[in-house]
């Protein structure tokens, strides 16, 4: 018997809520159907493993497919500065890592009462239970680098426009 289930900074689809033969109130778990009968004998259920304490490592899941490591490093970089990702694209999944603890704790608070969308599809965002992504030896590491100086290059560019947009707005006045 399990009483005042919380999970803090997690938000999960309904397809990934808890098994049946869960009723709520008292939370009760029971598995009807015994775990080697779809030959998932190591897929029991374990119940809410989510962290209860932030993290700088992101878990993003229910990612799409086809979603390029542009559109989820955008979900990071209005919050701080994202120094690394790793892709689990065969998963829909995806680990987001973030500069510092408080960017990710920002990223985290904001997305949880709003649901982030790529190409129409929510993705829910947790801390993850990895402190920090060791990625040196992937071989899409460099390129994922790559995209990250690109995007950020981008972002400074922006941001040096609209100060020198208010800037000279400020002097004409």
């Amino acid at each position: 018997v399990v009483t005042d289930l919380i999970a803090v900074g997690l938000k999960r689809g309904s397809d990934e809520l808890l098994p049946s033969g869960i009723t709520y109130g008292t939370l009760t778990m029971s598995n009807p159907t015994p775990a080697t009968a779809n030959g998932n004998d190591n897929k029991k259920f374990k119940g809410d493993r989510s962290p209860c304490f932030p993290s700088r490592v992101l878990h993003l899941r229910k990612i799409p497919n086809d979603v390029t490591e542009a559109e989820v490093i955008s979900l990071g970089v209005p919050f701080g500065k994202v120094t690394n990702l790793l892709m689990l694209k065969g998963k829909s999944q995806a680990f987001l890592e973030m500069a510092s603890e408080e960017a990710a704790v920002t990223m985290v608070n904001y997305y949880t009462p709003v649901t982030p969308h790529l190409r129409s599809q929510p993705v829910y965002i947790q801390y993850s239970n990895h402190r920090e992504l060791k990625t040196d030896n992937l071989p899409n590491h460099a390129v994922s680098m790559l995209l990250l100086s690109k995007v950020y290059d981008l972002q400074r560019k922006w941001r040096l426009s609209k100060l020198q947009c208010c800037w000279n707005d400020n002097i004409q006045t």
